[in-house]
């Protein structure tokens, strides 16, 4: 039969949270394939691959042996050789710290804080990830430079993992502009003597 033999270039790559992991193996000497298993002896292979994609909500462990397609030919040795699927915690949101405001266009601090790990922003909560490359910052603060009202979105990010704040739970946080006070153009007046009328005094672009 197949010699078995350690996974040379098997590998785990881990979820954050519940979803498909991808789990591959090289077979042993005399094999083609590889077959996968819930238990370390008996059952029936549960796919017949060099790689295993199952669906976890929690570290799993899965067994496997070198088998050959040609002779049928399947690894006796036992106990199996095993390989886990992890499944890496998602980070809980930030929480907003401050936001910011300015007095007609210009640069708003905006503050967040986490408890590990680091804050991507975003524009939306409905789309792009720092694996991705598609945060706008990434910091416990984001200053940037806006000309109206505008909302960002903090995501939680664990730089030992990988994993972030899924878009939906973003935590908003907005930088206010507001409105420059208009300067009043004073126009009119001049000298007057005791007892007449006064001489007209006008503001351009005055507010009632």
């Amino acid at each position: 039969p197949p010699q078995e033999r350690q996974y040379a270039s098997g590998q785990s790559i881990p979820t954050c949270g519940p979803g498909t992991v991808t789990l591959s193996a090289s077979p042993g000497t005399n094999g083609n394939t590889v077959l996968w298993y819930s238990w370390s002896s008996g059952g029936s292979p549960l796919a017949t691959n060099t790689s295993f994609t199952p669906s976890i909500s929690v570290n799993t462990t899965y067994y496997i042996t070198s088998y050959n397609t040609t002779t049928t030919c399947e690894t006796v040795n036992s106990p199996r050789v095993y390989i886990t699927g992890y499944v890496n915690p998602i980070p809980n949101p930030p929480t907003v710290v401050s936001s910011g405001s300015v007095c007609g266009t210009g640069q708003v601090t905006l503050t967040g804080s986490v408890f590990s790990g680091n804050i991507a922003w975003y524009n939306n909560n409905s789309s792009g990830s720092v694996n991705g490359g598609n945060e706008l910052a990434m910091g416990t603060s984001y200053t940037p430079t806006i000309s109206a009202t505008t909302t960002f979105y903090m995501a939680a990010y664990d730089p030992q993992t990988g994993c972030e704040t899924t878009p939906a739970n973003r935590v908003a946080i907005t930088g206010i502009v507001n409105p420059t006070p208009i300067q009043f153009n004073v126009s009119g007046g001049g000298g007057y003597c005791s007892g007449s009328t006064g001489p007209t005094v006008t503001l351009d672009n005055s507010q009632t």
